[in-house]
């Protein structure tokens, strides 16, 4: 049946409730859950009711199977060549340390002993290498009994200046105030602090930290005053056996420009 056998469809004003209806189910949140039979008492809710907000929630980021599959081999071939580094690192390491000893038994052995034997101190070969015997001597404080001996050989010698008292201070990570005030510390015995709650305390050092105090000679210091007592005129006695001292000729390579 069409509009104009049913005159009493039309509004007033010449809109069709027909049409009415067909926008609200459009355009009206209300229309979509329940349209009312009535247009006159339909209240369109979608002012009342905010947008939904986009949900990514099933969003993902997938890897494909190939570029998955790529990126492993290149983590093999990187594993296999760091695997490969670290072997050659291993391996030029022996090398270095075979050539050490090689080089020591040249410099200490066979060519002093040959030069010594030629009557020999300096030689240069028709290549151009320059070689010289050097005095060498090799010698440690000891950390045994025999310390104090060192001490009193060098007192009653007057080199007893070279002999410095070290004092250790350690402290724990959770001791910053204490390392920081390490200066004072050293002025006196005792340091009034205060912790994270404002309580302050006076205590001693040894309360917060291990102290080690010994005596000790620098090591070149103490080579370099038994070499000048062995090269003295006339030499000097030096108990070589409280330093576990050697003292030896090696054949050195002079380099090009040294001499």
């Amino acid at each position: 049946m069409t509009d104009e056998k049913r005159p009493d469809l039309h509004h007033s004003q010449g809109v069709m409730v027909s049409e009415v209806l067909a926008a609200a189910a459009e355009d009206c949140f209300g229309c979509r859950v329940g349209h009312p039979s009535d247009a006159s008492t339909h209240t369109c809710r979608r002012k009342e009711m905010p947008p939904a907000a986009p949900d990514y929630g099933g969003e993902t980021i997938e890897v494909s199977e190939e570029t998955a599959a790529e990126a492993h081999e290149r983590l093999r071939v990187l594993v296999l060549k760091m695997a490969q580094a670290e072997l050659k690192q291993s391996e030029l390491a022996e090398q270095l340390d075979a050539a050490d000893r090689e080089l020591k038994t040249y410099q200490e052995n066979l060519v002093p002993e040959l030069m010594a034997e030629l009557g020999l101190e300096v030689i240069k070969t028709k290549g151009g290498i320059y070689v010289e015997m050097k005095d060498v001597l090799f010698a440690e404080l000891p950390k045994d009994a025999r310390q104090e001996k060192v001490f009193d050989w060098l007192k009653s010698t007057g080199n007893d200046g070279m002999i410095k008292r070290q004092i250790v201070i350690q402290y724990g990570r959770d001791s910053t105030a204490w390392a920081d005030a390490l200066v004072k510390l050293l002025e006196t015995t005792e340091l009034r602090t205060t912790d994270a709650n404002g309580v302050e305390t006076l205590s001693k050092v040894k309360d917060h930290a291990t102290m080690q105090i010994e005596w000790t000679i620098h090591h070149q210091t103490m080579l370099a005053h038994l070499r000048a007592e062995l090269r003295a005129d006339p030499p000097r006695h030096v108990p070589l056996e409280l330093f576990s001292g050697v003292q030896k000729k090696i054949a050195k390579i002079k380099k090009s420009g040294s001499r």
